[in-house]
């Protein structure tokens, strides 16, 4: 495995979610395919992801099974989502334990900060005017949301 990236650098790395590279996934062994169950940790490490509840992973993407959750810990200005759904899924978005608000990408409500992934494509998640170092949460509401990665800009 490749070194982990520290917050020394720039911004955080492109994050694949599927079995196939997916070696910053720090609580499962990464590679593995099928339906695993995961737990959050209480302190998140930098550059590292983390699953919360029954996610099956393939080899280039992790499906929800229900009521799930992310947790990255990441330094950037604009965070960004690949993902699809067959239904539209809907997603809350945190920021440092927060909803995300204004600071928000395109594709999140800045009332609710809600994103509802209903299409395969790119998805903004955060658009800061200040790139910084913070902990995201995505709060998925139910099953059928494939992720295939978090890629990050200035």
């Amino acid at each position: 495995t490749r070194p982990r990236p520290t917050f020394q650098t720039p911004r955080s790395p492109e994050i694949p979610f599927g079995a196939t590279g997916n070696e910053y996934l720090e609580n499962a062994q990464p590679g593995v395919v099928g339906e695993q169950m995961f737990e959050l940790p209480s302190t998140p490490t930098a550059n590292t992801l983390y699953l919360g509840g029954t996610w099956h992973i393939a080899p280039e993407y992790a499906q929800t099974r229900g009521v799930s959750t992310v947790l990255f810990f990441y330094s950037a200005g604009k965070v960004y989502l690949v993902g699809s759904a067959n239904a539209p899924v809907e997603i809350e978005v945190l920021r440092d334990g927060e909803p995300v608000g204004m600071a928000g990408g395109s594709d999140v409500n800045p009332t609710t900060s809600i994103l509802t992934i209903k299409e395969d494509r790119l998805y903004e998640l955060v658009d800061d005017p200040v790139p910084g170092a913070h902990i995201l949460e995505l709060r998925i509401k139910n099953s059928g949301l494939n992720i295939y990665t978090f890629t990050f800009g200035s």
